[in-house]
């Protein structure tokens, strides 16, 4: 009973297993300690920074868990305030308060104008004012809120740049950070309760990041092509803050659960603004004389477009650029003639009006409260870090590389790396072989003859494994040769995989085409263009080679046009949609084939034939 009643007896754990998912890790530990009948208590230390609890998961051989408790150790700040990267940090988020205080001013300002111009804040009929007074001042208005409208979206753009400046010198701040606080662990104490006194095994789960893997293969093929070695492997990236020592891994596509909640549905509103005001009509119908329109002036529509492209920044004492005077005089036609006031609205103005956000983060036109300043930079989360760091040597990889997830296509599957592990936390990364199975194959050669003079080698297997094949990288050899590259599709278990082995140029090709144009018709004269294609293959290798050779003739969807095929020796297999011809052909070692085509356009004789080529479907 003193015992239960004591501070918490020290475990020391060790990383017994550890999952790969797209972006995390679930880490194992196992602890050994023995327990009083009664309460205990057990803390588990050397555990990483910021473990959150709702990824906890603890299990016991022995009695039961009664509760859980984490936190942190010697916490520290990761950077220092006179270090580079947090001058950096600082400058950014200086340059974000800045922008957002001349975006506040900017909206104030438009707010002000609209709240002068007719049809949106002043009230009333014209008639008592002078009307060349009134017009003059209307137009100085109308200039003024294009300006405005042009420079607040200026600001936002340059915000936006701001704000991405302010996340990547985050990003390289933190990555600092997680080498000064490597050291740094968490406590997590276990309320154990026994009916006797015994033994207990503890086996702690938790989420770490950052953690991930890709696969890689390596395809073996036999010097006389009637073998392929499929070799799997996995390639693994880990900065967890720990080192994986001994370990048994395994490898997942699921995306496993980020927490216990589960996730809120929020109301789905739909609103409309209009980018016009139509009452305007009214108060501008007995405006100013009518003017005649220039020839030159271009037609415009009533209805101008929401966003206009971002100008260069202007501040609010310069005159307006001579292109957006144009542009005003253009308007201001439009309204003397057809009767309607028409301007380009902002996406920030049409947010005010529906109660919404402007781009960018800034708040709606109306907002007078200025925008508090956002929280700092939170240190780095060890436990929660889905990226690599910024300066990692394998970003480009990863970063164009699907995720196993992806790849998979929403299967979800897991498989387990033969044997136990060294997996330190760190940039490089580790490759591990899961396995390899030999598949007889027969390798076949494609030649397109019009656009090359050799094959290419192709082989097709059945991927008789249980695990799906994702789509990776893989290194060709012939026998112990290194032969290229290719890249594998994901193929899941009893589908079939076409890998492409590169170019074969020991099968040559040679193409040559004839063509004769003759007349025929007595009133209705018609082209009609005779082609003829004389193909010739020879095989260099010292086996019998099998040969799929494409060729084509045109596709006509023109009724004028008329495509007839007349001869192909030997057989072939034509697609009419997309005029392909595929001869079948075995050639033997040493020899030579030769392939004919023969086929006829017909055309009106007063017309020219138009070519064109289409995406491949």
């Amino acid at each position: 009973m003193l015992r239960a009643m004591s501070a918490p007896v020290l475990l020391t754990s060790r990383i017994l297993r550890a999952t790969l998912f797209s972006d995390s890790a679930h880490v194992v530990r196992g602890a050994h300690t023995p327990l009083v009948a009664g309460s205990n208590r057990v803390a588990l230390t050397d555990l990483p920074r910021h473990l959150d609890p709702s990824r906890l998961r603890i299990k016991t051989s022995h009695g039961e868990v009664r509760f859980v408790e984490s936190d942190d150790l010697s916490w520290r700040q990761a950077n220092s305030d006179g270090s580079e990267a947090s001058g950096r940090t600082e400058q950014a988020q200086q340059d974000v308060w800045r922008l957002q205080g001349q975006l506040e001013a900017l909206q104030q300002e438009l707010q002000l104008i609209d709240r002068v111009l007719p049809g949106r804040g002043l009230k009333g009929p014209a008639g008592p004012l002078r009307p060349a007074a009134f017009f003059e001042g209307l137009e100085a208005l109308t200039q003024r809120r294009q300006q405005s409208l042009k420079a607040i979206q200026s600001t936002q753009g340059r915000l936006h740049e701001a704000e991405d400046l302010l996340r990547r010198a985050a990003e390289v701040q933190q990555a600092q950070g997680r080498t000064e606080i490597q050291g740094d662990q968490s406590l997590v104490v276990v309320g154990l309760q026994a009916s006797e006194a015994g033994e207990a095994e503890l086996e702690l789960t938790y989420t770490s990041g950052w953690a991930t893997w890709r696969p890689y293969y390596a395809l073996r093929l036999s010097e006389g092509g009637t073998k392929v070695e499929v070799g799997r492997y996995a390639d693994v990236w880990q900065q967890t803050q720990e080192d994986w020592t001994e370990v048994q891994l395994a490898l997942s596509t699921a995306e496993p659960e980020d927490s216990l909640r589960v996730p809120s549905v929020q109301p789905w509103i739909l609103s409309a603004s209009r980018g016009f005001d139509a009452n305007a009509r009214g108060l501008y119908a007995n405006g100013a004389p009518a003017k005649k329109r220039s020839k030159a002036a271009p037609a415009r529509s009533r209805a101008m477009p929401s966003a206009p492209p971002a100008p260069a920044p202007m501040m609010a004492d310069m005159a307006p650029p001579e292109e957006m005077v144009d542009e005003i005089d253009t308007y201001a036609q439009q309204f003397e003639e057809e009767g309607i006031f028409a301007e380009i609205t902002s996406t920030a103005f049409a947010a005010s009006r529906v109660g919404g956000a402007a781009p960018g983060g800034a708040p709606p036109l109306g907002s007078m409260a200025a925008p508090p300043p956002p929280p700092p930079v939170p240190p780095p989360l060890g436990g929660t870090q889905r990226r690599p760091s910024p300066d990692h040597p394998d970003l480009h990889r990863l970063d164009n590389e699907a995720l196993p997830r992806e790849a998979a296509g929403g299967i979800d599957f897991e498989q387990s790396v033969p044997g136990h592990h060294e997996c330190p936390s760190g940039l490089g990364h580790q490759r591990f072989a899961l396995g390899q199975k030999s598949y007889a194959a027969d390798v076949k050669y494609l030649l397109r003859p019009a656009l090359k003079d050799h094959a290419y080698a192709q082989v097709s297997l059945t991927h008789a494994e249980p695990e799906p094949l994702l789509a990776g990288p893989a290194a060709i050899f012939v026998d112990d040769a290194y032969y290229g590259s290719s890249e594998l599709k994901t193929t899941p278990a009893g589908g079939t995989m076409t890998l492409d082995l590169g170019a074969e140029t020991s099968i040559k090709s040679a193409r040559r085409t004839r063509t004769t144009v003759r007349t025929e018709g007595l009133i209705s004269k018609e082209d009609v263009h005779a082609v003829q294609i004389t193909i010739e293959i020879e095989n260099f290798l010292d086996r019998t080679a099998h040969v799929e050779v494409q060729d084509q003739i045109p596709v006509s969807t023109d009724s004028r046009v008329q495509v007839k095929l007349l001869k192909a020796s030997p057989e072939a297999e034509l697609d009419k949609d997309n005029g392909i011809l595929s001869f079948q052909r075995s050639i033997p070692a040493g020899a030579h084939i030769q392939l004919l085509i023969h086929y006829e356009i017909e055309a009106p004789r007063d017309y020219h034939i138009v070519q064109s080529l289409a995406e491949a479907s």
